[in-house]
């Protein structure tokens, strides 16, 4: 590693550090007057990092003297994650109801959720997509619902059968709205290897919260700390506020919480070396709010090679499509099975081709097919080069 990395490291640990002793709640109501150039670099990751809400908030509890232009900056991108949290609550309330109407039901996740559970303003927790889980019994009806109501596909799906079969999520976005994603959700996690963590156990306990004039279900308190801590996990458990929502639903609720029936279910769907992964992580940048038998409990669940090398890839998997391929085949269960899954992956329908390859010409397939290999062993250098200087799409 170079100095300059280095350097940067060191530069984005001070920075979060000084991020989470903000945001930690029961800490001191004041702490020590930052430098000019730490405020600076404060205000811009808090805006960066969808954080300046939150940021705001704090400084303004804690009694902290922010210059007026830096106020300013926090304020606008506040403003910013207001609008756009409003905007995705107004067109999850127009699909919602078309569902409700259908007899679907529909349960939202993370953002969606917590901004009703446990974040009081819209400004606060930022939102990019809108997550929605359905009954395996219900997913076809409930795609073909939003259809109905207005929304098309996303991306092109490798086969047919891809979703659900094999993907744990599809992506539909409002005609009218292309800038809002409702992603559709099969499974809870991306992981192949989770695959069997068991849905019904998340419709058990879950409430019903209203979204306008249409409602929707959250999960119960343990089912939604197990869904925030593996998720967490499986993106590295290093993006500061996915870990402030397991710190703050942990407090928020802690008595709440049926501590040994969470370990006990995170034991059986063998999901605690995620989660303890997050719970660690967590309590790292803004104190512990897990009670330590609960992760006592979780020390003592064997996690097996399988376990860690899934965890190890799961962050990796978009800069590394074919360490994630050789991972999910490895580690994701029966050969028949793991059979399945490598034949849809290996061998994409004609439309997902003509997506990813978008040059049509005489033995246009036989190429988009070499172009995939060469685009999935070298992802890192196409990176480097502008979308707009290749007629291709991503792997």
């Amino acid at each position: 590693m170079t100095r300059s990395a280095i350097d940067n490291s060191n530069a984005e640990q001070t920075v979060t550090q000084i991020v989470g002793e903000l945001l930690r709640e029961g800490a001191p109501e004041t702490i020590a007057p930052l430098t000019p150039d730490s405020e600076n670099t404060v205000t811009e990751y808090a805006c960066t990092h969808g954080l300046a809400g939150l940021i705001q908030h704090a400084i303004t509890e804690r009694g902290l003297k922010f210059t007026d232009a830096n106020r300013q900056k926090l304020a606008e991108s506040a403003a910013q994650i207001a609008a756009r949290n409003l905007h995705l609550r107004h067109h999850l309330e127009r699909v919602a109801q078309r569902l409700n109407n259908a007899g679907i039901d529909v349960m939202v996740l993370k953002g969606m959720a917590l901004n009703h559970l446990i974040y009081d303003r819209l400004d606060l927790r930022p939102m990019t997509d809108v997550d929605l889980l359905f009954r395996a019994d219900d997913i076809a009806s409930a795609c073909r619902t939003l259809k109905e109501a207005g929304c098309v596909d996303g991306e092109t799906l490798l086969r047919e059968d891809f979703f659900p079969r094999f993907y744990y999520e599809r992506e539909f976005r409002p005609a009218d709205a292309p800038n809002v994603k409702f992603d559709v959700h099969a499974r809870l996690f991306r992981p192949w290897r989770y695959r069997s963590v068991p849905l019904e156990s998340f419709w058990d306990g879950s409430t019903s919260i209203a979204i306008g004039g249409a409602s929707v279900r959250v999960p119960g308190h343990e089912g939604m700390l197990i869904h925030l801590c593996v998720h967490a996990a499986c993106h590295g458990a290093s993006r500061l506020l996915w870990l402030l929502d397991i710190h703050r639903y942990a407090r928020q609720f802690s008595d709440e919480i049926d501590w040994p029936a969470f370990a006990d279910r995170v034991a059986s769907m063998k999901l605690a070396w995620p989660t303890l992964v997050a719970i660690r992580a967590a309590a790292n940048a803004f104190g512990a709010t897990v009670p330590e038998t609960v992760i006592s409990t979780l020390e003592s669940t064997p996690a097996d090679w399988a376990d860690r090398l899934a965890l190890w890839q799961a962050p990796r998997d978009d800069r590394h499509p074919v360490a994630r391929l050789c991972v999910d085949a490895l580690v994701g269960g029966g050969a028949k099975d793991q059979l399945a899954y490598l034949g849809a992956l290996l061998i994409p329908q004609r439309a997902h081709m003509a997506d990813l390859y978008r040059i049509h010409h005489p033995g246009w397939l036989v190429c988009a097919h070499i172009w995939r290999v060469v685009r999935a062993g070298t992802r890192g250098i196409t990176r480097c080069i502008p979308r707009t200087c290749i007629p291709f799409r991503h792997v």
